[in-house]
């Protein structure tokens, strides 16, 4: 039987439907596969943040729990003055640290930086010799602040603005554990046998040397030196953020048309960066920064009151906060108790954050941070007018357990906002250069407020923490502290 021209029409028709359907199932296909690609690459991003952080912890479990004590356990005022010298030796460290993260990548950058740390720590083994620690004091400058531009680089590169703040929250989070970590330990290694000999009155002061503290910090030190040369090298996404905005607003709705999102299969969605330049140019990178910096400054100048604030208000909690509630020797062991408390707040608080910073905003969450900090600070000026206020607990009073609480959630929300803003406004080109002068401008504030007991210490005294700050010097520094927080606030708040 002969085909009529209608039935021939009718077979090319279904014909040519066939030949659609089939590239469109292959199109949808496609699709589906880079949509799961892209989930695993996100999932992948996750565990590098964890691996980072880990990192992080070991290391800072070290360093901020001999931080908190270095003030106490130096004779003299070596100990400010030793921090002083870090801080202050980081702000010119930070003009090659772009550089350096270009040349060797974040990785190696990080295990570097690490190394720094262990060289510090075991310096303050021998206190007899000041300029050994001095020494040290620069070379863990250096190291902080390339460390710091590469954390904050390759964190950034583990996401986009959809996800950046539940990263930065889940990261400090895990890196805060090291507050919990550290001063649990120093407690039991510094004062946990203090009573083996209780026929010795004078058992507490010949336990307190520092020593086993300094020798248990070093190895962790070099753990995470370990944990950092482990680390996956850092990736960029590439077309992620228009595929995640389009798989978002067809969330509810019908599966979103191929024709939609036409992505190349062939091309890959992450980018190695970690790929070193030909020659190492520390002063062309930094120019380079700069230029891409150069349409975006005045979003860093609105920034800057919270990157300051960041290392202000860290140097006041972990210097001066001490001397307002432990006034008597001994009240010495407890001190780490309250830091405790204040590591607690950290950790539970970047995970808060985290989550609520993307429901409500950075800027509102900001506002909440803020407001805690203000709380705490009121709290801290009570403690100076009666220090065993409201009841004690080990010999510290009530209110200062409360008052480390406030601090620490306080600290985490400035620092995540800090983070995922960063990120936000600097995701690729210029974030070496931002990230550096956040370094630049948190370290300023933290050398600032470690100076301040070194400048005005009695050269009489055996110790910087135990000279004689006036009530009009206090003052002032808990007003700073209010007033840099405000100004934050409302600088932040004119941001886009």
């Amino acid at each position: 039987m002969m085909s009529t021209p209608q039935n021939e029409n009718d077979l090319q028709q279904q014909a040519y439907h066939h030949v659609i359907f089939a590239e469109e199932e292959q199109s949808e296909g496609d699709f589906h596969e880079l949509v799961k690609k892209l989930k695993t690459i996100r999932h992948y991003g996750i565990k590098k943040v964890i691996h980072l952080a880990l990192g992080f912890l070991f290391l800072f479990a070290a360093y901020n729990t001999i931080q908190n004590y270095v003030t106490t356990l130096l004779p003299g005022c070596l100990g400010f003055t030793s921090l002083c010298v870090l801080y202050v030796s980081v702000c010119p460290s930070l003009l090659l640290a772009p550089g350096i993260c270009a040349r060797l990548g974040d990785k190696w950058t990080l295990v570097i930086g690490a190394m720094c740390y262990s060289i510090w720590i075991a310096s303050l083994t021998r206190p007899d010799i000041p300029s050994l620690v001095m020494g040290a004091s620069v070379v863990i400058g250096f190291g902080a602040a390339i460390l710091w531009v590469a954390q904050g680089t390759y964190l950034t590169k583990q996401g986009d603005e959809t996800n950046r703040g539940r990263l930065a929250g889940t990261f400090w989070g895990i890196f805060q554990l090291s507050g919990i970590v550290g001063n649990f330990g120093s407690y039991f290694v510094i004062y946990g046998s203090a009573n083996d000999d209780d026929n010795d009155n004078n058992s507490t002061t010949k336990k307190v040397d520092g020593t086993e503290l300094y020798m248990i910090g070093l190895i962790m030190s070099l753990v995470s030196a370990f944990v950092f040369a482990c680390l996956s090298p850092a990736e960029t996404f590439k077309n992620s953020k228009e595929i995640l905005n389009n798989m978002m607003e067809n969330d509810d709705e019908s599966q979103p048309s191929i024709r939609d999102v036409q992505p190349d299969v062939s091309t890959p969605l992450v980018v190695d960066t970690d790929e070193a330049t030909k020659h190492f140019a520390p002063l062309k990178s930094l120019r380079k920064e700069w230029k891409q910096l150069a349409n975006r400054k005045h979003l860093l100048l609105l920034l800057s009151p919270l990157l300051f604030l960041t290392g202000y208000e860290l140097a006041f909690v972990a210097g001066e906060f001490p001397l307002f509630f432990a006034k008597d020797k001994n009240q010495t062991s407890s001190v780490s108790l309250v830091f405790v408390f204040w590591a607690f707040a950290e950790v539970l608080g970047s995970y808060t954050v985290g989550n609520i910073s993307e429901k409500i905003g950075k800027t509102y969450t900001l506002a909440f941070g803020v407001f805690i900090y203000i709380i705490a600070l009121s709290i801290t000026w009570q403690l100076d007018d009666d220090y065993l206020a409201v009841g004690t607990w080990k010999n510290i009073s009530i209110l200062a357990y409360i008052a480390g609480t406030f601090y620490g959630f306080a600290d985490c929300t400035f620092n995540v906002i800090v983070l995922a803003k960063l990120g936000d406004l600097f995701p690729d080109n210029g974030s070496h250069g931002a990230f550096t002068i956040f370094q630049f401008l948190q370290n300023i504030g933290s050398a600032l407020m470690f100076g301040i007991p070194v400048l005005f210490s009695n050269d009489h005294s055996e110790s910087c923490s135990a000279s004689n700050q006036s009530n009009m010097l206090r003052m002032v520094i808990i007003g700073s502290q209010g007033f840099v927080a405000m100004l934050s606030l409302f600088a932040f708040w004119c941001l886009p």
